[in-house]
């Protein structure tokens, strides 16, 4: 039985996943905040799949960061803060994660809890663009820069 999960951990059932995030698994603790995040075998709780990427994230899982900037950036599970949506796109981004990469892009070129600067927002657009991971889903951010559209930020 998985409970519903649909994860990186096949077959593994909620309560032995839960177990290995308890004892400090990064990866575990990542996969706990997607499915609840997502609402996959649990009830969805974006404040309780903030808490668990916050524990990955803190241990430099760089998807776990991501997801805490696109949390703190869009006010999901936790107070809207740029600075911490800036601080942890940053964390990831300078493991390589392109889709962090061209959202820290766009906080620079927003002024969004960085110090505006186009020439920033442009190297971190270019770093993005090099990594060739940004596809559709990721093109609204996509501002000034290598791929020159800007599309409207989804509204909450």
């Amino acid at each position: 039985m998985n409970d519903g999960l649909n994860n990186r951990f096949y077959g593994m059932g909620l309560p032995q996943l839960l177990e290995l995030a308890q004892t400090g698994f990064a990866e575990a603790q990542y996969e706990l905040g997607f499915l609840y995040e997502q609402g996959d075998g649990v009830e969805q709780s974006h404040k309780v799949a903030a808490d668990w990427y916050l524990k990955a994230a803190e241990q430099g899982h760089s998807e776990a960061q991501y997801n805490l900037g696109h949390f703190y950036g869009y006010g999901k599970g936790v107070e809207q803060d740029y600075q911490h949506a800036a601080a942890w796109y940053r964390k990831a981004a300078e493991q390589g994660f392109a889709e962090a990469q061209n959202n820290l892009g766009v906080l620079y070129s927003r002024g969004e809890g960085v110090e505006q600067s186009e020439s920033i927002a442009t190297e971190w657009y270019r770093k993005a663009d090099a990594g060739g991971r940004l596809n559709p889903p990721w093109q609204y951010w996509a501002g000034p820069g290598p791929r020159d559209k800007l599309m409207e930020r989804p509204k909450k």
